[in-house]
């Protein structure tokens, strides 16, 4: 009798430390100079390996930490670039520094075993005077150390302020990169290999719900222009929030809402530019619309009523939010963009991820759950108690002039 085959036991693993990988992505054409860079350029993925324990950890990290190697094609070899060392003081969110951290920090990171975060950046200034146009060049990471982490998940951590770090430091071994070729500073990806979706359209008014706030939104860009000068051109965009009251009922309370990608972020204004006639062509956006920001499956973290995510208004109060837009974040303005040109921006409106009736004194003991590293959706609650959707219509457009400086 054939007997089965006998299964070899893995040895067991004593608990040490979590067991992380990073890795990097990135577009295959970019301008040669970074301020023209999306910012979604590079792509971090840190990923926790399966290890011993299968508690969740934090740790502090951002892409601002890395320590990158610029390599240049030299002969069909990629060479090191010498690349000029940061100056000013030593930050204290750098991954080497083993103080104390913030739960709440933006750049605290929480993993459970098996899963992983994604986050996006560009390259510092400093590497900008190494690329030449039609260069190819190669990013790598050459290895690093974190030394701010802990056991356990942000809400874990709630009403300590600090984490002390356990000691042992968490390595990200080197290896990973990605290869890219510097076009022209004007360089943009041709319109016709592009996927668009198609241009939401803009929320009337009459999708107000009865018995929710009422709130109207308006676009103000100082002196009605967009300023620039040799591609780099800039406009600075201010967004206002107004609660009106409650449709269908006469007396309103006060109002807190969460004021994330919804409000805030910059995909959710639509840009136009006239060039002759009443023709309107539409400006690309870096992120399509409807996106509001990139987002990673992984667990929540937890944030107690956090200023600047979360604002409370009364009845005739409004909410204001500042925008500095540059080309390439958040539009692509065209190529032949030429001093008089006018543009049309709008606010195509949106539906609030979470809102409740109370003031600042409730928004103080307010538990929401949101992505750990980038705070564009409320996860819980994940319903609104019954209370009404709360609508935010379009705003009336405005126009703005381009204004070449010399």
């Amino acid at each position: 009798m054939d007997s089965a085959p006998s299964q070899q036991q893995e040895p067991a693993l004593s608990e040490t430390i979590p067991r992380l990988t990073l890795s990097l992505t990135g577009w295959k054409k970019l301008s040669a100079r970074i301020v023209r860079w999306p910012i979604n350029a590079i792509t971090y993925t840190i990923r926790r390996e399966e290890d011993s324990s299968d508690r969740p950890c934090l740790f502090k990290w951002s892409p601002s930490d890395l320590i990158l190697r610029l390599c240049y094609a030299n002969n069909g070899e990629m060479k090191e670039a010498s690349v000029a060392e940061p100056q000013g003081p030593v930050p204290r969110h750098k991954p080497d520094f083993s103080g104390p951290f913030p739960v709440n920090s933006t750049d605290v990171i929480e993993l459970w075993p098996a899963t992983e975060t994604t986050l996006y950046g560009t390259l510092p200034d400093r590497y900008g005077p190494l690329l030449d146009v039609g260069g190819r060049y190669e990013i790598l990471w050459a290895g690093g150390e974190i030394t701010q982490w802990a056991w356990g998940t942000k809400q874990d951590h709630q009403g300590q302020g600090q984490i002390v770090p356990p000691g042992p430091k968490l390595a990200l071994p080197a290896g990973p990169r990605f290869r890219f070729t510097a076009l022209t500073p004007h360089w943009q990806p041709d319109p016709q290999n592009r996927i668009r979706p198609p241009r939401p359209s803009l929320i009337d008014p009459a999708a107000r719900v009865s018995g929710g706030p009422v709130l109207t939104v308006t676009l103000e860009v100082d002196d009605g222009k967009i300023t620039g000068c040799e591609w780099d051109i800039e406009l600075k965009l201010q967004a206002k929030v107004t609660y009106h009251g409650v449709l269908g009922n006469a007396t309103a309370g006060p109002i807190m809402l969460y004021t994330g990608a919804a409000i805030q972020y910059e995909s959710y204004c639509l840009l136009d530019r006239r060039r002759d006639g009443t023709t309107w062509d539409p400006v690309t956006p870096v992120f399509p619309c409807n996106i509001g920001a990139y987002l990673a499956d992984l667990p929540q973290g937890f944030a107690r009523g956090q200023r600047g995510l979360f604002v409370c208004l009364q009845p005739g109060e409004s909410w204001i939010h500042t925008l500095d837009a540059y080309d390439g974040d958040p539009w692509e303005f065209p190529p032949d963009l030429a001093d008089g040109d006018v543009f049309r921006l709008q606010h195509r409106g949106c539906v609030i991820d979470w809102w409740s009736w109370g003031d600042s004194g409730d928004l103080a003991t307010t538990l929401a759950s949101l992505p750990s590293n980038n705070k564009t959706t409320v996860a819980y609650p994940t319903d609104l108690d019954g209370r009404p959707k709360l609508v935010l219509p379009a705003s009336d457009p405005i126009e703005l002039v381009y204004k070449e400086q010399g």
